[in-house]
């Protein structure tokens, strides 16, 4: 997976599965910064899904340098992706090694997976909002992804029934956020300019969205179209009328 070029030029974050919330070997829930991610699903001549002896396999992954990035001799936890959770779940460790001035992230898989060079974040801030229609409505069940752009690691959440939301990301960094939603098939996206989080932990996890950075209300709306014929009150065409919406459209 490409995690760290522009989202115009083959960032493939969106591709990865879920967002990067995970569960420890202790069964603590956890955000992860990730180095890199590959998955691996090998098939058989009749079509069957491969898997793994009990010897594993070596894995040796580029790491991607983008945020804290680990030195060479530092060990770094390596996850899998469960799809039942949709979480990284935490399974042993690889070690980052040197090879020829580049650094590399090599691990042994004791089966085929999504497989994740990661560490839980520990310095913690969070954004909060409001998401709502054109006209001030509250838009509840919108999905909000922030996106890490001077680290890698994404978190989501869903707006609440006041269209609120709160996303915990890593403090220091610069982050943007998207926001979607879906009714009757038709989708609208939106995407925020970059926000910098500043120093100092905070959390959605204490009730309380004081410390956040707050982005303040977000109006969504899903776009569409109508057409027509403008009459005069004899049924007659009227050409060059302007059409207004009252969200702002003019044809």
């Amino acid at each position: 997976y490409d995690l760290t070029s522009p989202v115009d030029q083959g960032l493939e974050i969106f591709a990865a599965p879920g967002d990067f919330s995970a569960t420890d070997s202790e069964g603590s829930d956890q955000s992860l910064e990730s180095f890199g991610m590959i998955q691996v699903n090998l098939m058989g001549a009749d079509g069957q899904e491969l898997n793994l002896g009990a010897e594993g396999a070596p894995i040796l992954m580029p790491i991607q340098d983008l945020g804290s990035t680990p030195v060479a001799g530092e060990t770094v936890e390596a996850w899998s992706y469960d799809t039942e959770t949709g979480k990284w779940v935490e399974e042993g460790f690889g070690e980052v090694v040197d090879i020829d001035g580049e650094l590399f992230w090599q691990f042994t898989a004791n089966h085929f997976s999504t497989w994740n060079c990661d560490r839980p974040i520990s310095t913690h801030g969070c954004l909060s909002g409001q998401v709502t229609t054109a006209m001030g409505d509250p838009r509840q069940g919108a999905t909000v992804r922030a996106v890490g752009q001077t680290y890698i690691s994404t978190t989501t959440a869903r707006t609440d029934n006041s269209g609120n939301f709160c996303l915990e990301v890593k403090n220091g960094e610069t982050v943007w956020v998207e926001i979607s939603y879906s009714i009757g098939g038709q989708a609208a996206t939106q995407r925020t300019d970059p926000v910098t989080i500043p120093a100092g932990q905070a959390t959605c996890t204490d009730g309380s969205t004081d410390d956040c950075v707050d982005l303040g209300v977000i109006p969504v709306d899903i776009m569409t179209c109508v057409q027509g014929v403008v009459i005069d009150g004899q049924n007659q065409p009227v050409p060059n009328a302007d059409v207004v919406s009252p969200q702002g459209g003019v044809a």
